[in-house]
């Protein structure tokens, strides 16, 4: 399966600008925060002390790395517009972001069915914001539940919601 939406492209993560890549991270982690609930101070909190170089390194070493699927999006000016990374041996969505203005047209269904694709057999685990209750209805729809309704505390101010997806077992 291969993502193909008109006028993206999937583009190799290690052939990104690393700048733009740690920008767009902060950036759609920040809007998800702020739309989550989350104050500005704590969800900039998150990344204090994560430097583009650090960024940098941990992106290089995903991207060679046989258990990572790791894609990035970019739209016909270079613009990223999209991002997954997960791992497939352990079977964990660490990221889909989707930027504000593309979501609601099927790329994050699409990346997310990629990345499914590409897992190993199991179930699939992943932590949304607890006050991203958009990303919990996606998820959900793409059948996912959530695992425990009491969320846990990932940083000052921030709790999460971890869902899981059992596959191969009749629903």
């Amino acid at each position: 399966m291969t993502v193909m939406i008109e006028g993206l492209r999937l583009v190799d993560p290690l052939e990104v600008n690393r700048a733009d890549l740690f920008a767009f991270e902060r950036t759609t982690w920040y809007e998800e925060a702020v739309n989550s609930g989350v104050s500005c101070g704590n969800a900039i909190r998150l990344f204090d002390g994560v430097t583009t170089d650090m960024h940098s390194q941990l992106m290089v070493a995903r991207g060679h790395d046989d258990e990572t699927y790791f894609q990035v999006m970019q739209d016909d000016t270079d613009a990223i517009v999209a991002l997954v990374d997960g791992d497939t041996a352990d079977n964990y969505l660490r990221k889909l972001y989707v930027v504000s203005g593309m979501q609601s047209r099927g790329l994050g269904s699409r990346l997310l069915e990629e990345y499914e694709s590409r897992a190993a057999e199991g179930p699939i685990g992943l932590s949304v914001l607890r006050g991203n209750l958009r990303a919990q209805a996606f998820y959900s729809r793409h059948g996912y539940r959530i695992v425990d309704p009491k969320p846990r505390w990932i940083g000052r101010g921030i709790q999460a919601i971890d869902m899981v997806k059992e596959r191969g077992v009749a629903a």
